[in-house]
């Protein structure tokens, strides 16, 4: 992932506490913590997109998304992170939700 958002969880404390919960089970967070981790995630999974389909459409190095993928399949595997999507995907293209369902499917 992009420096910018693992600084977040890196530099403070309160998002990584959030995170770890949030990735664990998203019940577990309170609203306001919902909203934080739903917009971590919302950032995160838009960088994905968009390295996804730079790969497709051939204007990124292969190299680049071979390493994001295991970010994301990384994130996939967490329970919070995969209920999340599950509530979610509509914010992203089909081709990328079609993708991030076949990660989770093979989790």
């Amino acid at each position: 992932m992009v420096p910018e958002i693992n600084g977040w969880v890196v530099n403070d404390e309160q998002v990584a506490r959030i995170f770890l919960l949030g990735s664990r089970d998203i019940d577990e967070l309170s609203e306001e913590e919902d909203i934080c981790f739903s917009f971590f995630l919302l950032s995160t999974f838009h960088v994905f997109e968009t390295i996804f389909l730079q790969n497709r459409f051939g204007t990124i190095d292969r190299s680049i998304w071979d390493s994001e993928i295991g970010s994301l399949r990384y994130l996939v595997a967490k329970p919070g992170v995969t209920a999340w999507w599950n509530a979610n995907p509509l914010s992203f293209s089909s081709d990328f939700r079609e993708f991030v369902r076949h990660e989770i499917q093979h989790e």
